[in-house]
């Protein structure tokens, strides 16, 4: 992804100089993995619900530019994943159709 303002078609050298490290997949993974464990700590610490060995967590990481603050942003979200219950129950209702290769629209209504 190419930074950019607009009407400006060719990234300025700073900003390609300084958004290196986010392109390359070893290195954002080697330079993100202190801002995951401060972002896994505060989340822990905020959501007292969740034990930290009690399972797994999905991580986002979104790495844009800031035209105002000339500096690159790099944002962390992570939330816990829940554990899939035990047992489910399922209702089916109505029959199958008669054709199969035929769409029925009427949920639509």
């Amino acid at each position: 992804m190419k930074f950019h303002p607009d009407g400006i078609e060719e990234e300025d050298p700073k900003i390609t100089a300084r958004l290196k490290p986010y392109r390359d997949n070893a290195t954002l993974l080697q330079n993100s993995k202190k801002f995951i464990e401060m972002a896994m700590k505060f989340y822990l610490q905020t959501n007292p619900h969740v034990k930290e060995n009690q399972g797994e967590f999905k991580v986002s990481i979104l790495v844009g530019w800031s035209f105002e603050d000339n500096e690159v942003d790099f944002v962390c979200y992570l939330c816990d994943i829940l554990a899939l219950p035990s047992q489910c129950i399922i209702e089916i209702r109505g029959y199958p159709r008669q054709n199969a290769e035929a769409k029925d629209s009427q949920w639509v209504r």
